[in-house]
Parts: structure tokens; C-alpha cells; sequence
């Protein structure tokens, strides 16, 4: 449970084993979140209990990435399948991650909100608003999937409200070589 038992949301994820949950308190968190390989649930209370108001007082914010080219709000890209779940959740303030493309050999920043990548984890019941990856540096030929950018990917995507998010392409979801 976050903040009861752990004050920071990576540190329960980091610390949770297969097919754990790490259940989160309504507030905002100002973190950049990466599963690790991690199949577990990441939930809001909203998960036991369908109360929907937890959802936009339970904010992921990646506004404050302690890297400028590593801004995803919630990055899923080591394997995790559809036993790894995220709901609940407000996901904003992500300005994408630059990330290497395998099949075109070459960086792009992508996935302002939820970046996944040779993956299936299931994304329910979120609100993704507020993010972008829009801009590119040197180096970085492109920039999209202002909400989610799925790659190489299966997820299941159900019920969740992708709006306000910006990409020079995809400014709500880029699928790529992807079946979600």
C-alpha cells in the first residue's frame, strides 16, 4: 500500500513480487514508473472499490522525470503479460521517453502517458490526459503517441479516456506493429 507502507510508488513496485498488488492512496505522485518485469496489479482504490471519483484523486504525475529524455509517466517494456494490470488512475504530465525503434533503427520520443514496448500488461479504467511527445532533439528523428505508444505490443486496452494529449503523430495512441 502506498503511502501507508511504502512512501513512493516505485518502491512498492520495486519491491513487489509476481502477481502482487500495489494498491495506491488517493493524492499526486510525481513519479516516472517502470514495471520492471514486474506481472502485478497497479491499482487505485478504485480497484475494490468501482468508486470512479478515486480515479482523478489518484494522479500519476511525470512532470518531474529526473531525466528530461526519460518522461514517461508509466513505462511497461520487459515482457510483462496480461496479468500485469494498471487502473484507476489519472496518468498526466508525461513528456514521452526516447526510445529506440528496432524495426527502423533509429530514436524517437514516444509515450508521453504509458510507453509499452514487447508487451501484453492490461490498461483499464485510467484517464491519460495532459501528456505529449512532440519534440524532438538531435539525435531524435520523431516524436508521437502523446497518450500511449504501444510497440511491438499486445495490451489490452479497455475503458480508459484518452483526451488533451499531444504527439507530432498520435497525439492520443500510436500503435506500431501492434495488435491491441
Amino acid at each position: 500500500r502506498v503511502p501507508a507502507d511504502y512512501p513512493r510508488i516505485q518502491q512498492a513496485i520495486d519491491s513487489a513480487r509476481e502477481h502482487d498488488t500495489v494498491l495506491v492512496a488517493p493524492g499526486r505522485y510525481y513519479e516516472n514508473l517502470r514495471l520492471r518485469g514486474r506481472n502485478i496489479v497497479l491499482a487505485s482504490e478504485f480497484l475494490t472499490t468501482h468508486d470512479t471519483s478515486l480515479i482523478a484523486r489518484t494522479i500519476l504525475d511525470g512532470s518531474r522525470p529526473t531525466h528530461p529524455d526519460s518522461g514517461t509517466v508509466i513505462t511497461i517494456y520487459q515482457f510483462e503479460d496480461s496479468t500485469t494490470v494498471v487502473e484507476g488512475f489519472t496518468i498526466t504530465g508525461g513528456t514521452g521517453t526516447v526510445w529506440y525503434d528496432n524495426k527502423d533503427k533509429i530514436f524517437f520520443r514516444e509515450g508521453g502517458g504509458v510507453l509499452v514496448d514487447l508487451a501484453g500488461p492490461t490498461i483499464r479504467s485510467n484517464v491519460i490526459t495532459g501528456n505529449r511527445a512532440d519534440t524532438a532533439r538531435e539525435g531524435v528523428l520523431s516524436a508521437g503517441g502523446g497518450g500511449i505508444r504501444v510497440g511491438f505490443a499486445d495490451p489490452i486496452l479497455e475503458r480508459n479516456v484518452i483526451t488533451h494529449n499531444r504527439g507530432r503523430y498520435g497525439g492520443g495512441v500510436v500503435l506500431f506493429y501492434a495488435a491491441a
